[in-house]
């Protein structure tokens, strides 16, 4: 009895080991696969083309959008209609998508067909939605503003210009005065 436990330990081991392997050497494709194949049609594999790999991601299509995750970004993208992008292979429907553009990729000639990205233009949305909006006081006091700003540079200048004025007119007395004394003291 005790040899029989021992030979189920030791293969369920040998099992768990074997999984282990297999998942390490694919690079997270076997456990997004294993999710996908166990939702039953629900999820799609996105496959995500990058420029020296393939990563492997669970997605969902909810409302002709695929939703997917890769690394810390939530991604949206539009599918469409028209176009065949979802296909079936190694049991599972998959799609592939460009990760430097954000496209989803034809799955016969890989060309872009997409490139909206849903979650980014609703953040611009929410942003514009929920600026801070100006009050009439507001613009008010920023007019006021404004125009006392314009008025006390045209003072300044004003000043500079009476100033420079006065300036020159010292000049031209100081000027007149050498004058008279150099005629003055060569009349001596």
């Amino acid at each position: 009895m005790n040899e029989i436990i021992l030979q189920i330990i030791s293969n369920v081991i040998i099992l768990i080991l074997s999984f282990v392997i297999v998942a390490f050497f694919q690079k997270g494709f076997f456990w997004q696969y294993a999710r996908v194949k166990l939702s039953f049609g629900s999820l799609v594999l996105v496959k995500v083309k990058e420029i020296n790999r393939d990563l492997y991601r669970v997605g969902k299509i909810v409302e002709n959008d695929l939703l997917y995750k890769l690394e810390k970004d939530n991604r949206r993208l539009t599918l469409d209609k028209s176009k065949p992008q979802i296909y079936r292979s190694i049991g599972v429907n998959m799609i592939d998508v460009d990760a430097e553009k954000n496209t989803i990729l034809n799955p016969t000639d890989y060309s872009s067909q997409t490139g909206y990205d849903a979650d980014k233009m609703e953040n611009l949305y929410v942003r514009a939605l929920t600026k801070p909006q100006i009050t009439d006081n507001q613009e008010r006091l920023i007019l006021i503003l404004s125009g006392l700003a314009v008025i006390m540079i045209g003072i300044l200048i004003y000043m500079q210009t009476k100033q420079g004025e006065e300036i020159v007119l010292i000049k031209n007395t100081v000027a007149s005065l050498n004058k008279g004394l150099i005629t003055a003291s060569s009349g001596l």
